[in-house]
């Protein structure tokens, strides 16, 4: 039980910083052109 709660955490926090890293990229290519 909580190993899979852990990994539900872990795979949300994953989730969140990559498409926060998305949303940078996006921001500077657009920045860039």
């Amino acid at each position: 039980m909580a190993f899979m709660l852990k990994s539900y955490m872990f795979s949300i926090l994953f989730n969140v910083i990559l498409s926060s890293n998305i949303v940078i990229l996006a921001n500077s290519f657009h920045i860039n052109q």
